[in-house]
């Protein structure tokens, strides 16, 4: 990935305040259905990740009761878009991956973000290794999993949706159709369904449409370039309102660029 300025990212959006972020709460977590945080503690450690600074974010989460879910969204969204290391990266999405895991198993059984990091960490972690290594791993099987469960629990998560169109795109990708077909039962139809839902229940996500532009790219190559240029230049047609929103503007514009 691209070396990322956070200073930079952070003159894309209008600094929050407890109040601009409550009041466009709805928005910010249509992805991910995060119920609006009711302590002072948790609010601050809310306004931290939606102003960028998530290490403090998920510090600020670790020492509450009802902090884990920030806590391991702010640690990987911090591996994903900012740390710079491959190894620590690949650390990060690990740790998070066994965190969401026992905080599942020992606490909260039904949270459904638990289910979607476990998902999430797995699949960033699977763009690192090889295809035997990932298929010794069982990791597709894992992320499917860990996807369902979350749509189970909440279907009307967008990123959830989005994910699972990005892990069947990445495995046409990686295995061709016909092998993504008879190995895991996915199909490009399946994905593009699943990216539109993705983006029908989260209209201003950027990181919908730029992932769906990718998943087309990733399954057909050039022939779906114009569509995909067309989901980049939708992704950027709004100003993001927080710090994630402008990671994934940035992001966005560069694959337009490059595309």
């Amino acid at each position: 990935m691209t070396q990322v300025n956070l200073s930079h990212i952070k003159s894309l959006f209008p600094v929050l305040t407890e109040n601009s972020m409550l009041t466009q709460w709805i928005r910010l977590h249509a992805g991910d259905k995060e119920p609006i945080p009711t302590t002072s503690a948790m609010k601050q450690a809310w306004l931290a990740f939606h102003n960028g600074d998530f290490l403090e974010s998920a510090s600020l989460a670790a020492e509450q009761d009802d902090g884990l879910s920030l806590q391991l969204k702010a640690l990987s969204t911090y591996a994903h878009y900012l740390e710079q290391n491959a190894d620590k990266k690949i650390e990060q999405f690990q740790s998070v991956t066994g965190l969401a895991a026992k905080g599942l198993s020992e606490s909260y059984p039904n949270r459904v973000n638990l289910h979607y990091q476990i998902a999430y960490c797995l699949g960033r972690y699977g763009q690192f290794i090889s295809i035997p290594k990932a298929l010794a791993e069982g990791i597709a099987g894992r992320v499917e999993d860990a996807l369902s469960q979350c749509l189970d629990l909440e279907p009307g998560h967008a990123d959830a949706h989005t994910a699972m169109a990005t892990y069947q795109a990445e495995i046409i990708g990686k295995l061709g159709k016909i092998a993504g077909k008879l190995t895991y039962g996915v199909n490009s139809d399946k994905a593009v369904n699943f990216y539109e839902q993705g983006i029908a229940l989260a209209p201003f996500s950027i990181s919908a449409k730029t992932e769906y532009a990718d998943g087309l790219l990733t399954m057909f190559g050039k022939k779906q370039l114009k569509k995909a240029k067309s989901l980049y230049e939708l992704a950027i047609s709004s100003e993001p309102i927080d710090a994630l929103e402008a990671l994934d503007f940035s992001l966005a514009k560069q694959e337009l660029a490059d595309s």
